[in-house]
Parts: structure tokens; sequence; C-alpha cells
């Protein structure tokens, strides 16, 4: 155990000659610049002297041999274009002769004078003269190098007054309109035709699908919507749309059949589905400020079937007063619960509870249908749609009595 011991400790001790050998070298070679001449004669006797052109050699293997990088080879065609037409082919026997550089100067080589070897039947390459080199260039030394980074100055942007500018809306924030399911009509729709058969025996059809419709005998080619159901009530008749389809070709003339394609959908056609003229009503539902001289009117259905009496926001419903009323397409009014739907024996006698919006799409003269935008309750048939001048109390309503209100 103690031989590994003394082993280390004498590995460990400074080895004072060698530090003073490296010190004279030191003080020999770095403390002052080694002259060109001794350089020189230095990098001279280290490098090759003259190189041989051995067959199959190229100008790859020589710049590896002279500059310790075969990369420099287009550098030694370079100086020789004139006789070297193709860099692939150099002639054997020809003598190199390398010339190291030094720290200001580029390395430079030559041909060595003298005749080539005669030709033999190995060599695979034409003649051409000696290489030739420029003269040696003394190139000047390097500039200093500038900084990595610029010297920068901080300087304390000026205060500017804040402005707020308020969002307007525009084009591209709009909800774009979207297919009326459900519509309301005071007066029975005129139907045009019907669905009485698909292609490849199949029995619905959707968008780019095509079907067979039999229309009246005075219609023809055009665009026309399908109804699933046209269903009668107290107050109109309520259409339930699918799809708009295109009417081309007739493919019966006996029976006025048409081949027709399905442009839009909101739901599947079928077999014995009605067809309207027109193209499928479209709905604008983006939001607007509320109509200040709206009536008020009453919510009498909505879009599932005339029965139906709870309704939420996003739903269709319909409205007992239209154009002869004075509502217009894309009125926005204001929801009002009635408290008589809600609790038998109330002791409210007005309506003025605000709980939502709703937007008028389609009217008629004594009907409407519209679109509800919110609601923070459920809704019913029964209750108010209109504008109050003030919700806080009964109010009185722009545009009729304040009678209008009385629950009683």
């Amino acid at each position: 155990m103690l031989v590994p011991s003394l082993v280390m400790s004498q590995v460990d001790e400074p080895d004072y000659q060698k530090e003073e050998l490296f010190f004279k070298n030191y003080q020999k070679f770095n403390q002052s610049p080694t002259p060109d001449a001794a350089w020189d004669q230095v990098v001279t006797n280290s490098q090759v002297r003259v190189y041989e052109i051995l067959n199959q050699d190229t100008l790859w293997d020589i710049s590896d041999v002279l500059f310790a990088d075969p990369m420099f080879w287009p550098k030694i065609w370079s100086l020789n274009t004139s006789n070297i037409l193709n860099p692939h082919e150099i002639k054997p026997g020809w003598k190199i002769n390398f010339r190291a550089g030094t720290l200001l100067n580029a390395p430079d080589l030559g041909v060595e004078p003298g005749a080539a070897p005669e030709e033999s039947s190995e060599i695979l390459v034409d003649e051409f003269a000696d290489l030739k080199m420029p003269p040696r260039i003394n190139y000047p030394p390097l500039a200093d190098i500038p900084p990595s980074l610029p010297n920068y100055v901080f300087v304390e942007p000026k205060a500017t007054k804040v402005q707020i500018v308020k969002n307007q809306t525009n084009e591209i924030s709009k909800i774009p309109p979207l297919p009326l399911p459900v519509e309301i009509f005071e007066n029975q729709p005129s139907v045009s035709g019907e669905i009485v058969e698909f292609e490849d025996e199949a029995r619905v059809a959707s968008v780019t699908h095509d079907l067979y419709v039999k229309l009246n005998n005075d219609l023809g080619p055009g665009i026309y919507t399908t109804v699933k159901r046209i269903e009668r009530s107290n107050f109109g008749f309520v259409v339930v749309y699918g799809a708009e389809i295109e009417v081309k070709q007739k493919i019966n003339d006996a029976e006025n059949i048409y081949r027709a394609r399905v442009n839009k959908m909101i739901n599947v056609a079928e077999l014995n589905d009605l067809v309207i003229p027109g193209p499928i009503p479209m709905a604008d539902i983006s939001v607007s400020d509320v109509s200040k001289e709206a009536p008020l009117v009453k919510i009498i259905g909505g879009y599932r079937s005339p029965t139906d009496s709870v309704y939420s926001a996003y739903s269709i419903v319909f409205l007992n007063g239209g154009i002869s009323q004075g509502l217009r397409p894309g009125d926005t009014l204001k929801i009002y619960q009635d408290p008589k739907l809600r609790t038998n024996n109330t002791k409210i006698k007005k309506a003025f509870r605000n709980v939502g919006t709703l937007k008028i799409l389609r009217t008629q003269s004594n009907a409407a249908t519209a679109y509800v935008q919110d609601s923070s309750t459920e809704l019913r048939s029964g209750d108010f749609a209109g504008y109050l001048m003030d919700d806080s109390n009964s109010g009185v309503n722009a545009g009729s009595d304040a009678d209008d209100l009385t629950l009683e």
C-alpha cells in the first residue's frame, strides 16, 4: 500500500527543468516577433519542396498535399486556365515547386523547368504546357476587427397623449346571413310541386346530390326551396324549410318531372317534400341597436311547432305584429316578462322587467318572424316585445298607450 502512494507523490512533484525550458522558449520566440527570414527558413524546411505529379493524381490530391486542404484545388486551376482546359486531366511527370507562405504572404507554387517524361500507354491525358503561377503578392496586414456591437445610447421617449379610439363595427366583424329554418305566413304559401325520386334508389339527398321533382305544368327550370311541412295554427301558417335546389333539365315530358341538384341545406331532402318557388330565405342575425320606436307585440309561437310555449336565446319566435304595426326586418326589440305566465294569482299588474332582446327577420302584414339574440331566463308565448322608455317602472311605450302594458 505504501508503494502506490510513493509513486503518486513522485508524479505530482513539479518538473523544474521542464518549466525552465518552457520559460526560455517563451523568452526566445514569443517576446519579440520572429523575423521573416527565420520564419521562411523554418516553414520551407518543414514543407514539401518539390512534388512530382503521379499517374491518376488530381488537383484535389495535390491541394491536399501542398496546402493540407483539398478545397484549394480551384485556386491551382484558376491560375492555369490557359493550359488546363479540364481540371480533371493533368499530366503525370510534372514537378511542382511549393513554397510555404508567411503570416503576411500567401503560399505559391510553380512547375519545375525540365522536360516531362515520355508518354506511356498508361497515361490517359493530353499534353499540356507547363503550369504557370503569378509572382508572389505581399498582402497587407489585416485591419483591426470592429466591435461586435455598436455603442447604443438610450434616449427616454417623449410622453405622448393617449388616445382612445372606439372600435367601429365593420363588415368583417358582422355575422354573415344564415339560412332561415322556419317562417310564419298569414296565408298558406303556394306549393309548386314535390320530390318524387332520388338517384341510385337513395332515400335522401344532401348538398351536391341529385334528385327528381314533379312541378306544376306551368313551371320549369329555376331555383326552388323544399319544404318539410306546413302547419296551420290560429295565428297563421308555419313553414319549415329543407333545402335550396336548382331545377335543371326535364326528364319526363308527360308528368313534367325534372332533374335537380341541392345547393344549400338546412334539413336533408326527403321523398314527398313539397317545393315552393324562390331561394331559401336568409336571416341577418348580427347585433344592432335597439329600435326605440318599436311597438309592443306578443310572442305567439316558436320554431318547433305552433303548440310550443317555452323558448330561449337563439330560438326562432313568432310575433302577433308586423308591417301594419310598424315592424321592419332588422328592428331589434327588448323582451319583457309577463309574470302572469309564471305565477298564479300574481299581484303584479304591469309587465316591465327586461329579460333579453330579439331581432325581426321577416314580416307579414300582421305577423313577424324573429330571432332571440339573448335572454336571461326562459321565454314563453305571451311575453311582450317592444320598447319602454323607462324599464324601471310600468312606463309608457313609445308609439302606443300605457294601457297596452296592463296585465289585468
